[in-house]
């Protein structure tokens, strides 16, 4: 038999997803008339269901703000955000709030002595953006990249706009800079270890058919220009991501992410 307590949050729960059913609506119609600046007459006649609940709450002051943005600005509302926020207010109300314990989240890194490595390495040949480079090194901490190689103009570590993107990750991973990217290509085929360019170049190998062991290195380039003409004949071969869509490529630190797990994915 059903404690009176917990009936009455078997109760509360009931409640609270017939709450949610009915804000949820109400939101859906205001994300899509929030596509549409001119219906702003409509707009507030929708918001009527969610202000209703945002009385019930007692003033709840961030969600009564955010509608009341809907009167001011309707093309920069983020319907999405004031959902995110009634969901919050009204599991309260239901006596249904979260707390972290509710949560299985790591918060904590690895420590080291349980990370892995993996033979993979990395060439970054003249990137521009140290945002990019950051992203770069926190990627290969993810995907247990060995080394990474600092060629050209690529940003280096101590670089504030690297550093924010990496999250500390610059002392995790072995890095080395040279001065142009065919000393490191050289440096790695003296270790029997294949060079791959990561480029849109023809001929190359689809990321997805290409047999890929380890070790392997793979060299990225400029976000504009790519890896020269130079670069590409020094390496053992071209590899490049498959594009669905109309543009040509990937950003270059996505484009390594997507390339670094799938080596992995295919050495498992």
């Amino acid at each position: 038999m059903l404690s009176a307590q917990r009936f009455a949050r078997l109760n509360r729960q009931q409640q609270f997803k017939e709450m949610l059913k009915s804000a949820k609506s109400a939101l859906a119609k205001i994300e899509k008339l929030c596509q549409s600046p001119n219906l702003v007459l409509s707009l507030h006649n929708e918001t009527s269901t969610l202000k209703e609940y945002s009385n019930r709450l007692g003033g709840v002051v961030l969600i009564q703000r955010a509608l009341d943005a809907l009167g001011k600005d309707v093309p920069m509302i983020n319907a999405q955000d004031i959902w995110l926020r009634l969901v919050d207010a009204l599991s309260v109300e239901a006596g249904l709030e979260l707390s972290e314990k509710d949560f299985n989240i790591r918060t904590t890194d690895v420590p080291k002595t349980k990370q892995t490595k993996f033979e993979m390495y990395m060439i970054l040949d003249n990137i521009r953006s140290a945002f990019n480079v950051g992203g770069i090194f926190r990627t290969a901490d993810a995907t247990g990249v060995s080394e990474i190689h600092l060629c050209g103009y690529t940003p280096q570590p101590g670089n504030a706009k690297l550093e924010k993107t990496a999250l500390g990750s610059t002392e995790t991973v072995q890095w080395r800079s040279w001065a142009t990217a065919l000393e490191a290509i050289d440096d790695l085929q003296k270790r029997n270890i294949k060079v791959l360019a990561l480029e849109t170049a023809e001929p190359s190998l689809d990321l997805f058919q290409a047999d890929l062991p380890m070790p392997i290195a793979l060299v990225a380039g400029n976000e504009q220009l790519g890896l020269s003409h130079e670069v590409l004949s020094k390496c053992d071969a071209c590899l490049s991501i498959p594009m669905y869509g109309r543009k040509n490529s990937l950003n270059v630190a996505c484009a390594v992410s997507a390339s670094l797990y799938h080596i992995i994915s295919k050495n498992k």
